[in-house]
């Protein structure tokens, strides 16, 4: 009886195998074809596309059918299981053991299980707050302080400005301005930052030689810092370069003055460009570390 049983198991195998082999080809075929076709039909392409496919088709063959087998196993081995649990049932030759059934015993358990749902229920539910949409009103208090703190701060932005420019013009020009000239520029300068449209009245005199290239590196430096946005461009800055140095300037045309970086880093006034976001000064910041 043994060959017999093997012959058919061995046959019942086969046909499987036979089975999904061909399943296998069948899908792998329309999957590397379509691959073939899309890498300009290289051949190589096919050949492992095709393996690829056919492998994978088949392990997964494999792996379901065996899963299925253990599917089965276990619903067989389950069906055993019950009926070898109901014979005794059939025949109840021993009485004294059914008061030691665990019937009280499990009785207790869903009472002690069913306790805990009440007191669970009554912890879950928490309030959730309410949140308050935020007005589109602003009170008129609110809102006057917010404009004065703006505006009170551009003050003091301009002011600290202003300061710096003033700082400059008392560190760089005492050599080459009298004096008694030194206010009047200072105040001329003080007047133009107020206002782009201001032009000098009365000529600032210079007691040392200067170069036209040192006068107007000294009128970029200050309008650069107080910003071509603000309108102080380059006509406006040479135009108040020619009025406030006349004397020196006066016969230039203000195409010449607006060439302001020419030879920018040569004579006792040289450019002098700020830092992004700054309008501090080289000397100032040359001070820093020693403050």
């Amino acid at each position: 009886m043994k060959p017999i049983l093997n012959i058919s198991f061995i046959r019942e195998q086969l046909f499987y195998t036979v089975l999904t082999c061909f399943v296998s080809a069948a899908i792998a075929l329309p999957v590397a074809y379509q691959a073939y076709l899309s890498f300009d039909r290289l051949s190589i392409v096919f050949v492992l596309v095709f393996l690829f496919s056919f492998v994978l088709m088949e392990t997964l063959f494999i792996v379901a059918m065996q899963l299925l087998s253990d599917v089965i196993d276990s619903v067989n081995h389950r069906r055993q299981r019950g009926q070898l649990s109901s014979e005794p049932v059939i025949v109840p030759t021993e009485q004294p053991e059914e008061p030691a059934l665990p019937e009280p015993v499990e009785e207790t358990p869903p009472a002690a299980v069913s306790e805990p749902a009440p007191e669970a229920v009554g912890t879950v539910p928490d309030p959730i707050p309410a949140v308050e949409a935020i007005s589109s009103e602003i009170p008129d208090a609110v809102y006057d302080e917010r404009v004065r703190r703006f505006e009170q701060e551009k003050a003091n932005e301009k002011t600290r400005l202003v300061n710096t420019l003033i700082e400059y013009v008392q560190h760089v020009m005492p050599s080459f301005v009298a004096q008694d000239d030194m206010p009047v520029l200072c105040e001329e300068i003080r007047q133009w930052a107020a206002d782009p449209a201001y032009r000098p009245a009365v000529p600032v005199r210079i007691k040392a030689m200067l170069s036209s290239n040192d006068l107007r590196h000294f009128v970029w430096n200050i309008g650069e810092r107080l910003g071509k946005d603000n309108g102080y461009s380059g006509d406006c800055r040479a135009e108040f370069c020619q009025l406030l140095f006349h004397e020196q300037l006066g016969r230039m045309d203000l195409a010449s003055i607006k060439n302001f970086r020419l030879k920018p880093d040569q004579g006792p006034i040289p450019i002098d460009d700020p830092l992004p976001g700054r309008y501090d000064f080289a000397f100032q910041r040359k001070a820093e570390p020693n403050d």
